[in-house]
């Protein structure tokens, strides 16, 4: 059996490791910058979730999507509750920068 280095395997493919170390640093860095934010507590907003109605009943798309900056995505087959959409709403524009 022969144990081969990292950087021997992409030297054999022709990849330059050191290209492959530094993208990892910088998603290390990218990664340790998006929890900065997250420091201090940030209020729950309660979720209820339940048992989808008949297939034949339910639209073929989301009615509602909501977009988060970090790439989250809520959708919803029917338009949610105001008050809860209120307090989503400002929830995530209190944790804007």
């Amino acid at each position: 059996m022969t144990t081969a280095t990292l950087e021997d395997h992409l030297a054999a493919q022709g990849v330059d490791a050191a290209g492959l170390y530094s993208r990892g640093a910088r998603v290390q860095r990218r990664a340790a910058a998006a929890t900065d934010h997250l420091k201090e507590p940030t209020e729950f907003v309660p979720v209820r979730v339940e048992a989808a109605a008949a297939a034949a009943s339910a639209p073929r798309g989301p009615l509602c999507r909501i977009t988060h900056g970090n790439g989250h995505v809520l959708e919803f087959a029917e338009w949610p509750e105001a008050s809860w959409l209120a307090a989503l709403m400002s929830a995530m524009a209190g944790q804007a920068r």
